[in-house]
């Protein structure tokens, strides 16, 4: 699956890169340093076709009989290459490593035990690659300019007990204040932030706080800053990692980037991959290792395979999601292995009943490392809470929104890890928790008057609650129905959507509540149907025509509006399954209007209160 390339030393005058191997016994001395903590070997996307060769300097740098460089090489994140030596010395030199800037360093290269010297890139950017050759052949290498992350010494393992508590949530769509969800008030992530901390100060051991996905898009505060808030957030409470869910898609894959490049918490995705190869994307690294009490975590993420089908097709054109259960063995054995972690975390962002298998056989003995793959489990994506023990290993799903604090406490003695407890804590009732002021300041910093006043406008009244799966999403159908018609578009005999997020609440409906509902930045296409591919679509998604008069024959084509995450839906295969399935589509028009919009001034066009009951005639469910 990997594929490396090699600089080996052909004379103390030449260097060159290649995409093979050679024999060889390097040793070391024992002042090494590994940079870009947490890297790892892909090197799928590191394009040489001739190799590279470091050019040779006049000037000898530090004393050194040679000195050798390559400036301004650009790599991307996964790219790697091996140093071999033949039975030389390398010396990753402290004195090129800054440790004094935090979490991030400028540097970042990597030295290993074994055959060779595997230098990993972390981040993509552009690296300054020197070589110096010393007298006693001696070798120092040294990697610059480049983004790394943390620079790590070697650790000394703890003599006796260690307990290693793991915090996480899921599926939190952006909610920063009070949410009412299914009858119960779920915290402001202020308030969330204040429990999770006591939680912390209260335990006893280390902690590690964790989020498993679906993080941004969901709310008007969110959405509005496309997640850049929520990012500050959680860099600014602790956060370890960040397993990338369907939904920090939707916003394509720029923003994603964009995201990444402002945030210090690592991204991960370990199956997140350039459509048709096993490279990974450019935006994730598949684990990051986090040190605490001397002890080496290491923390996977993955999301679901069949999550590609979750997101609009367009903002995912060249990405696709590999197997998550295999990407965790893969990276497990490589944290034990190579990395000597001592305890290994798996973050799913899929459902937990898809992951009964995977989390069994991640119980199991691997046979590369000797120990078992991981040693606890976290799941998301399908808003359940969930809790349980699958083959030694404890897993749990924090549900959504806000709902559960998820914590599994570890015990670690003398390379044994044990499972001490695992638990969802319920966040529904923290009247007498106090705000976290710094979540609150970076919140109120984005969301100005302006955005709570948008947020905060009523657009209507409804005389009962409109479910999400039911009238919601028929009244949205309306809207569209009544939008595109009136843009110009005859001659539309069906408007179609896919589910509400939540409830419309009866009685007033704020701006804001809209789009939690609607939180979708989806566009409306007009498009001749082919009646076959109409067929198999309307029964599981809701609908509006203006006569009931008709039955679909799957013989003929239909004028209708569609939004695009189903009209131009495709498979795992990046193949159309849903429309064009049996006949490729001509759109005709396109609208750039939300769906929380076009709904918006739909229901803005009323006086009165809006009855449940005109949605539930024969022209939303005639086709049933």
């Amino acid at each position: 699956m990997k594929k490396t390339y090699f600089l080996t030393l052909i004379s103390l005058f030449s260097f060159s890169l290649f995409a093979c191997g050679g024999d060889s016994n390097l040793t070391y001395d024992e002042r090494f340093f590994l940079v870009g903590y947490g890297s790892y070997v892909n090197g799928l996307n590191f394009e040489i076709d001739s190799g590279i060769e470091l050019n040779k300097l006049d000037d000898r740098e530090d004393g050194a009989i040679a000195s050798y460089r390559l400036v301004d090489a650009s790599f991307n994140i996964g790219d790697t290459f091996i140093v071999t030596n033949l039975d030389k010395n390398i010396i990753l030199d402290s004195s090129f490593i800054d440790t004094s800037s935090g979490s991030f360093s400028t540097n970042n290269a990597a030295i290993y035990e074994g055959e060779n010297t595997q230098v990993d890139i972390l981040k993509t950017g552009k690296y300054d690659i020197y070589l110096n050759v010393f007298k006693d052949d001696v070798f120092e290498l040294r990697i610059e300019n480049g983004e790394g992350t943390t620079s790590n010494l070697d650790v000394t393992k703890p003599s006796g007990d260690v307990v290693i508590n793991i915090y996480a949530n899921g599926d939190q769509h952006g909610v920063v204040e009070e949410t009412l969800l299914d009858g119960k008030l779920l915290p402001s992530m202020p308030t969330y932030v204040s429990y999770l901390k006591e939680q912390m100060n209260s335990s006893v051991g280390e902690d590690i706080i964790i989020s498993n996905g679906d993080l941004w898009q969901g709310t008007y505060a969110s959405n509005f800053n496309y997640g850049a808030m929520l990012n500050e957030i959680i860099e600014e409470v602790g956060y370890s990692s960040f397993t990338l869910g369907n939904h920090e898609f939707d916003w394509g894959e720029e923003v994603l980037k964009e995201n990444k490049i402002n945030s210090a918490v690592p991204y991960l995705g370990a199956n997140v991959v350039v459509r048709g190869s096993e490279t990974l994307q450019n935006y994730v690294q598949p684990f990051t290792i986090v040190e605490k009490s001397g002890l080496k975590i290491g923390i996977i993420g993955t999301i679901g395979r069949t999550q590609l089908t979750s997101i609009t097709s367009s903002q995912v054109e060249n990405v696709d999601f590999l197997n998550d259960g295999e990407a965790v063995e893969e990276n497990a054995d490589r944290l034990r292995k190579e990395f000597g972690c001592d305890i290994v975390i798996a973050c799913f962002h899929n459902d937990t009943s898809n992951l009964r298998s995977v989390i069994r056989n991640l119980g199991n003995i691997s046979e590369v490392s000797g120990k078992r793959y991981v040693d606890a489990v976290f799941t998301a994506h399908d808003h359940i809470a969930a809790r349980g023990l699958n083959n030694g290993i404890p897993y749990l799903n924090s549900g959504n929104n806000n709902k559960n604090l998820s914590h599994i406490a570890l015990n670690y003695n003398d390379g044994v890890v044990a499972t001490l407890s695992y638990e969802n804590l319920i966040t529904t009732d923290l009247e007498n928790v106090k705000e976290d002021e710094k979540t609150r300041e970076i919140i109120d910093r984005y969301c100005t008057e302006e955005i709570k006043e948008k947020a905060n406008t009523v657009v209507a009244t409804l005389d009962e609650t409109f479910p999400d799966n039911d009238e919601a999403p028929k009244m949205m159908a309306k809207a569209v129905y009544d939008y595109v018609v009136s843009s110009g578009e005859d001659d539309i005999v069906l408007s179609i959507v896919n589910q509400a997020r939540a409830d419309l609440v009866k009685g007033d409906i704020t701006y804001g509540q809209l789009l939690d509902s609607f939180p979708f930045f989806n566009k409306t296409l007009v498009f001749n149907a082919s009646g076959m591919d109409l067929i198999s679509i309307v029964s599981s998604n809701y609908y509006y025509s203006p006569s009931t008069d008709w039955e679909i024959d799957g013989n003929k084509t239909y004028k209708i509006a569609v939004c695009d995450y189903l009209a131009l839906h495709q498979n795992t295969q990046h193949k159309y399954d849903y429309f064009q399935f049996s006949h490729p589509i001509n759109i005709l028009n396109t609208f750039d209007k939300y769906p929380c919009d076009i709904l918006n001034d739909y229901l803005l066009s009323f006086d009165d209160v809006i009855s449940i009951s005109d949605y539930q005639t024969q022209n939303y469910s005639f086709l049933d």
